[in-house]
């Protein structure tokens, strides 16, 4: 039996987090139930276990909620009914549609979504950004999942950096591989934390400088988020006192190059 207080928070986005994985895999049913290809067979297998690392992130933000571990105020639901909102998204959006093939690369333009994250980024927080970013880049990445990708490096930035903080992004070529280098101001993790970050369930802690937004769980989402774009990523200490987060991917033509 769910605990009050998770089932009050999941009625009022309309589903609980068991009908999110429920309704994909009544779809995967019904879509394997008539004639489906092996590919198309495979591929929703492939996007069901997708969504399972941001159900599992949500459901232990609940849970530590009902455990007292975090506190309960409007910032927090706030905060949880966006992430539930966006797996809803999540899950309209890898249904596969008519007119692509399921196991068909997407190209995504990532110069323009990127630029117009910062510009909100810069007018939402006090952080004093600055960028360097490569136009017309593409890689093979759903546009939800790079969006993805980006709200929790700012999230993560938002929540562990000095007040009013800086931060230094740049996008680039370089031979086959893309580099996306997200570098924020002081604090910096420890040399043994940068060793933990992006694992699931590693939580940095938090001293006089916390923060009201951000969750502090959001690289173990970019990890997995860049690893199923076939990226890698990594974290390093870099001049400005801070963190920074390097992530590479595979080179994608827009024009089948």
């Amino acid at each position: 039996m769910r605990p009050p207080i998770t089932e009050q928070l999941l009625r009022q986005t309309g589903n609980s987090l068991a009908d999110l994985t429920e309704d994909s895999q009544s779809q995967f049913a019904a879509t394997s139930g008539v004639a489906a290809t092996k590919d198309m067979y495979l591929e929703m297998r492939k996007l069901i276990h997708d969504l399972k690392l941001p159900l599992t992130l949500v459901n232990g933000e609940l849970e530590a909620i009902e455990d007292g571990v975090r506190a309960w105020t409007p910032e927090t639901t706030r905060t949880l009914l966006s992430e539930i909102e966006q797996l809803k998204s999540m899950l309209t959006a890898m249904m596969p549609c008519e007119h692509v093939a399921p196991n068909e690369s997407t190209a995504t333009e990532i110069s323009c979504l990127l630029m117009t994250h910062l510009h909100v980024l810069s007018e939402q927080t006090t952080l004093s950004i600055t960028h360097s970013v490569c136009p017309d880049i593409s890689i093979n990445i759903q546009p939800w999942a790079f969006k993805r990708i980006l709200d929790n490096l700012s999230s993560n930035t938002v929540k562990y950096t000095y007040h009013p903080g800086c931060l230094h992004v740049s996008l680039t070529r370089q031979q086959q591989k893309v580099l996306l280098l997200w570098q924020d101001s002081a604090p910096a993790p420890t040399a043994e934390e940068l060793y933990l970050l992006g694992k699931q369930g590693y939580r940095a802690e938090l001293t006089d400088h916390e923060m009201t937004q951000g969750s502090g769980t959001g690289l173990a989402n970019v990890t997995a988020l860049v690893s199923q774009a076939n990226g890698e990523i990594s974290f390093q200490h870099n001049g400005f006192g801070g963190l920074t987060v390097a992530i590479k991917f595979p080179l994608t033509s827009l024009y089948g190059g």
